[in-house]
């Protein structure tokens, strides 16, 4: 019989990103006509302010216009890749597949000069898994593992993120090879073999985060040098 999977408890990304968006957590109603009118002009006064354009991405979210907000949520991540939360709020706007492929290639291109930044990390990975490469993105997680980056009061939730994400990648690969042979599903203790390493984590200063800009204005296909 074939164990049932739990999700990981409470969202890793809630935990990380929280003091970011406390603001955009409270309840509120959905933004009015005139608000987005009013993030717009905004954007026009300042429209390298990735900040504001974040504002705006917030107002379109809750306005109910996902593809508009999607789309400023991608802007906000050329103007200043390291806006985290940006790239986890356009997750919540049912990005097409060519938005995620921008996303995570930006975030691959900025890992190259932060590799040990833990919400770089968590958010490639939340990215991965919604391109559906949960392998990948517990990859991206295992990585930092090794490396002892993670602040202790992140190590279980990380620890039990990826084991969700290797369980839901061994699943997949489990049905794939079931379907292509025509056989009911079993276990595959070899689906993916890689380990859960033990760390002991040190603490990841809070100002670590550096700022990062782009070097021509704002697009989907902008990256850092």
């Amino acid at each position: 019989m074939r164990r049932k999977r739990l999700a990981p408890g409470l969202s890793l990304i809630s935990l990380l990103f929280l003091s970011l968006s406390r603001s955009s957590a409270q309840s509120r109603p959905p933004a009015e006509a005139a608000q987005v009118k009013a993030a717009e002009l905004a954007i026009q006064a300042a429209p390298r302010d990735a900040k504001k354009r974040f504002e705006l991405a917030e107002l379109l979210r809750k306005s109910g216009d996902q593809r508009k907000a999607s789309i400023e949520y991608l802007d906000v991540s050329a103007l200043d890749p390291t806006y985290y939360l940006a790239y986890h709020q356009l997750i919540n706007c049912k990005p097409t597949n060519d938005q995620l492929d921008e996303a995570i290639e930006r975030l691959t291109k900025l890992e190259e000069q932060f590799p040990k930044e833990l919400m770089l990390r968590v958010a490639l990975s939340e990215l991965l898994e919604q391109r559906g490469e949960t392998y990948k993105a517990a990859r991206a997680l295992v990585d930092l593992q090794f490396s002892e980056y993670i602040p202790p009061k992140y190590t279980t939730q990380i620890n039990t993120r990826v084991r969700y994400l290797l369980g839901k990648s061994r699943d997949a690969n489990i049905t794939e090879k079931a379907q292509q042979v025509g056989q009911p599903m079993g276990d595959d203790l070899d689906a993916v073999p890689l380990p859960i390493p033990e760390s002991t984590a040190k603490d990841l200063p809070e100002d670590k985060f550096k700022d990062s800009k782009v070097t021509e204005g704002y697009g989907h296909t902008k990256l850092l040098p």
